[in-house]
């Protein structure tokens, strides 16, 4: 359903707006390819970006953010934000993290 359809099922409903979480989005945690999962990430969140930009004051997004590398995870959040999101879901135990 594209944004235009989802506006018109809010207004059925009497939502004012809405955050989408990206559900579908962290099963993308799972990829073993650092660079295959981060592009997901990029693709995810550029499809979340572009959603919300439909009607901004109504629809809220999250991205997904790889924490492997912290640099990279700075990079993320920070092209994350400028997409228009207005926030990241990360993976509480990163492999390449945890103790």
């Amino acid at each position: 359903m594209g944004p235009a359809e989802r506006l018109k099922e809010q207004d059925l409903d009497g939502i004012s707006a809405e955050v989408l979480y990206p559900s579908w989005g962290m099963f993308l945690f799972s990829v073993d390819d650092d660079d295959l999962r981060r592009e997901r990430f990029n693709v995810f969140n550029e499809w979340a970006g572009e959603y919300c930009r439909y009607a901004p004051h109504r629809t809220k997004g999250l991205g997904v953010c790889d924490l492997g590398d912290i640099g990279l995870a700075v990079q993320q959040l920070d092209r994350i934000a400028g997409l228009g999101l207005c926030g990241a879901a990360i993976t509480s135990a990163p492999e390449d993290l945890a103790p």
